[in-house]
């Protein structure tokens, strides 16, 4: 089993690494449609009016 592994080590490093960059990637696109979301709906609460009289 430890000659296996040791073999195999450089893949299994990279394949972990891929795996959590993918992770990573999704999490972020996932919380990037969260926050856009949140501005939208946001967007259409706040009204803001200015009236300037002399």
């Amino acid at each position: 089993m430890k000659l296996i592994f040791s073999r195999y080590l450089n893949e299994i490093v990279g394949l972990t690494i891929m795996a959590l960059m993918t992770l990573a990637l999704v999490a972020g696109q996932a919380d990037a449609d969260v926050q856009k979301a949140a501005v939208d709906e946001v967007r259409d609460i706040i009204e803001i009016r200015l009236t300037i009289t002399n």
